[in-house]
C-alpha cells in the first residue's frame, strides 16, 4: 500500500532532533528519506516552521520547510516527493498589516509544491476566527487551497490551550463555508467536540496525526467513545456521499461534473 503523509514536520532545530532520538531516528533529510523507503511513503505534506523568510510587502512572513537546507524558492531544494503548507505567525499580524500578509503569503502559493495554509493557535496566542486572519481565509479560497488549524494538546507548557480548541474553528467554517478547513491532530483531547465540527460542517476535515506518538493516554480516556466517533464520521461521508449523488441527478445532458475535493 502507498502511504501519503498529510501531516509531518521538517524543521532544522535542536529541540526535532532531541524528538527524533527519542524517538530512535534523526532529525536529517537522509534519514527521512529512509524511513519513506522502508514504509513505502510516496509522499509528504509537511507544515512550514521556519522563520526566516523574507519580507516583500511589509506584512508578516510565512514560516517554511527547511531541513534540507534554507528553503530556495528558485530552485526547490527541499525533497520532490514533499510539498508544504505556509505556516502563520498569528501574533504578528495586525488588521493594518494583515493585507499585507496575504500578499507575503500569495508570493508562494504560486509554487506548486505549495500545498496549503497552516494556523498554530495555543502555540500563537490568538483564536482562528480573529479577523486578522481572514484575508488569508480569502487567499486560501481564491487559490483553492486547504487550511490546517492545530488543535488540542500542545508539544510545550507555555502554549495556551484555549486558544487550540476545535470548537474555535466551527467559528471560521461557518463564515468561510467555501473553504475547506481541518482540524489538526483531532482536537485531541476534545475527540468530540472536533467530530461534531466536521459532522456539522461539509467544509471540514479532521487528521488524525500525532495522536499515537504524543497523547495515548488521551486517546485511551476515550477509549469506550470510539464506536460514537467512528460513527458521526461514517454518518458524515454517508451525507457527503448522498448529496454528491443528488447533485448529479440535477444534471439534464447526460454528463456530470467531478468535485476537487483537497484535504491535508
Amino acid at each position: 500500500m502507498k502511504i501519503i503523509d498529510a501531516h509531518m514536520h521538517y524543521y532544522d532545530i535542536d529541540k526535532f532532533y532531541e524528538v527524533a532520538e527519542n524517538a530512535g531516528h534523526e532529525n536529517t533529510a537522509a534519514c527521512w528519506q529512509q524511513i519513506c523507503q522502508e514504509n513505502n511513503i510516496v509522499f509528504a505534506v509537511a507544515m512550514g516552521n521556519s522563520e526566516d523568510a523574507p519580507s516583500r510587502y511589509g506584512g508578516s512572513t510565512p514560516r517554511l520547510i527547511n531541513l534540507s537546507g534554507p528553503f530556495d524558492e528558485k530552485n526547490y531544494n527541499q525533497p520532490l516527493s514533499m510539498g508544504y503548507c505556509l505556516g502563520v505567525k498569528s501574533e504578528d499580524i495586525t488588521l493594518a498589516n494583515a493585507e499585507k500578509t496575504a500578499q507575503e503569503f500569495e508570493h508562494y502559493l504560486s509554487d506548486p509544491h505549495c500545498l496549503g495554509i497552516k494556523f498554530y493557535p495555543g502555540y500563537r496566542p490568538v483564536f482562528i476566527y480573529d479577523e486578522r486572519h481572514y484575508p488569508l481565509f480569502e487567499l486560501a479560497r481564491h487559490y483553492n487551497v486547504p487550511v490546517a488549524v492545530h488543535t488540542g494538546d500542545t508539544a510545550t507548557p507555555a502554549a495556551k490551550l484555549r486558544y487550540a480548541h476545535p470548537l474555535t474553528v466551527d467559528e471560521v467554517a461557518a463564515d468561510f463555508p467555501d473553504v475547506q478547513f481541518v482540524i489538526c491532530h483531532c482536537g485531541n483531547p476534545w475527540l468530540l467536540d472536533a467530530t461534531e465540527v466536521a459532522t456539522k460542517n461539509d467544509n471540514v476535515a479532521v487528521d488524525l496525526s500525532g495522536l499515537l506518538a504524543v497523547s495515548y493516554t488521551h486517546l485511551r480516556a476515550h477509549e469506550t467513545r470510539h464506536d460514537l466517533v467512528c460513527r458521526l464520521l461514517l454518518e458524515k461521508k454517508k451525507k457527503n456521499t448522498q448529496a454528491q449523488k443528488s447533485k448529479q441527478r440535477t444534471y439534464t445532458k447526460g454528463t456530470t461534473d467531478t468535485e476537487k475535493n483537497t484535504c491535508s
